[in-house]
């Protein structure tokens, strides 16, 4: 059972950016088709890269064992630090989802899942579990962020990225003390 939060709370916490900047996009009046699709995108795209950096992560563990688990609870920490410093910065450019702009758009948000994937395999956690969960997670919120945007229709100055990083910092900082 805490493993399954544990899973939850990092598939989550991954999935607050794609919200977050879905939350924007959606006040572009995105048709249904086009929520759906952005969605799929960015849902398949936080289980592919993630399975790269897992691969990637088992077999630097098998290699250098222990160093894989501190490389990867540094990256957390690293990746959780950035997402704090951006959430504050200000300058975010709005674009459509459409043809490279979408796919842009998917693998920025899951760039975070890349490292955590790499980040999670080193430390010898179950691969599908948190590979469906990055994926379910990223694309409901997404799919939850453009709608609410589009109904909404305005523009939120506040980003929730700042949560997102702080969680993945704990959990880089928790590997590194178990």
């Amino acid at each position: 059972m805490e493993y399954w939060l544990s899973a939850s709370m990092i598939a989550f916490a991954l999935s607050i950016d794609a919200f977050s900047i879905a939350l924007g996009l959606g006040v572009n009046k995105l048709s249904t088709r086009r929520i759906a699709i952005t969605s799929a995108l960015v849902g398949s795209c936080h289980i592919f890269l993630p399975l790269i950096g897992m691969l990637l992560g088992h077999f630097l563990s098998l290699h250098i064992g222990h160093i894989a688990v501190i490389l990867g609870a540094l990256g957390l920490i690293v990746l959780g630090l950035q997402m704090i410093i951006a959430s504050f910065r200000s300058g975010s450019t709005l674009f459509s989802p459409k043809g490279m702009g979408l796919l842009v758009f998917a693998v920025s948000v899951s760039m975070d899942s890349f490292s955590t994937g790499f980040s999670m395999a080193a430390a010898g956690r179950e691969t599908m579990l948190l590979l469906l969960l990055f994926g379910t997670f990223s694309m409901a919120l997404t799919a939850l962020g453009l709608v609410l945007g589009r109904r909404l229709q305005l523009l939120t100055s506040l980003s929730l990225e700042w949560l997102a990083g702080l969680v993945l910092l704990g959990f880089g900082v928790s590997m590194l003390f178990t």
